[in-house]
């Protein structure tokens, strides 16, 4: 067969084909660096997206439920409504821990319960976060303690979790849903990466959310002891998590409360509640919206739905 290298250039060909090949070998590495690079990426949001789920599931349902929405949300807008929820949320269930414990002193209560009258707006919620720390150094209990030493360092001042979520969040939300007007895509991308590292750090330093909360299913009399079943209330949905304590304590059934892990069952005497919603049918935590003497009015944020219930046991003044 007749050679079809050029005559002449035997030496000048090898190189060229040589030249040509070792351009095809770099081209070939760069594409696999460019494929492992983007192999890495998405392996590192795979190991994000499940540290988020994980850490969802170790806290209380009114929180962890619009925290997963936002994870699972697509759109930025979406996600960012849901994580502006999570802020919510977080700063009611602090309020409402706060409120459960300083019950447990009649001495540190307030003339008159900030929770009773017109709907609550998010301010009060946060003002009772940001005016609690004598109170808390009053009362003994390692909840009470670990309440305390997640909000305020030991010189009062609050911790930057309890500062951001008191001040900085509200200023944010009510920005954020005061006004009427939508944002570009963009914006809404902006916003959420903006914001959702500040906010996820802050739950995660907020040690007592780890303190499980459950509801009181079953009552029974164990001698001088009350034995009580409970439904763990952990995760954003719930299912199957049960524990039983024995107490000298009298908690009444259906209560939402805060267990401390061993036998103390602190109520949150109304002010979050899991109940079944008559809109949806389905079982989720309520924040209390409204209390008058005439009725309560409760605000979910597991589908932005409200449940009326009957006037709480206690009224404007404690």
């Amino acid at each position: 067969m007749e050679d079809l290298k050029p005559k002449g250039m035997g030496s000048q060909y090898s190189s060229a084909q040589g030249a040509s090949g070792l351009r095809e070998i770099e081209e070939r590495m760069k594409r696999i660096k460019d494929n492992l690079a983007s192999l890495e990426s998405a392996l590192d949001l795979l190991r994000k997206d499940f540290k988020a789920a994980y850490f969802a599931l170790k806290l209380p349902e009114p929180i962890a439920t619009p925290l997963a929405r936002e994870q699972s949300a697509v759109l930025f807008q979406e996600k960012f409504s849901h994580l502006l929820d999570v802020g919510e949320s977080c700063v009611k269930y602090t309020a409402a821990v706060i409120s459960a414990l300083q019950y447990l002193d009649p001495g540190n209560l307030p003339r008159r319960s900030p929770l009773f009258g017109k709907p609550v707006p998010l301010g009060v919620w946060a003002s009772i976060i940001q005016t609690s720390y004598v109170s808390l150094s009053k009362i003994d209990g390692r909840v009470a303690s670990t309440v305390r030493e997640s909000l305020f360092r030991p010189d009062g001042r609050p911790t930057p979790a309890a500062k951001y979520l008191s001040t900085e969040f509200v200023t944010l939300r009510n920005h954020e849903r005061g006004h009427g007007s939508t944002y570009a895509a963009g914006v809404y991308e902006s916003l959420h990466y903006r914001h959702v590292d500040t906010i996820h750090d802050s739950l995660d330093s907020l040690v007592f959310l780890r303190f499980p909360l459950v509801r009181v299913d079953r009552v029974n009399v164990a001698g001088e002891l009350m034995r009580y079943d409970l439904v763990v209330l952990r995760g954003p949905s719930p299912v199957g998590g049960t524990a039983t304590v024995e107490s000298t304590l009298r908690v009444p059934l259906g209560e939402t409360c805060l267990w401390d892990g061993e036998n103390m069952l602190i109520s949150l005497r109304g002010i979050v509640i899991y109940k079944v919603c008559v809109d949806c049918n389905m079982e989720h935590s309520f924040f209390l919206d409204q209390a008058t003497e005439k009725e309560t009015v409760y605000h979910s944020y597991s589908a932005n739905h409200r449940l009326r219930q009957p006037p709480l046991p206690w009224g404007p003044s404690e």
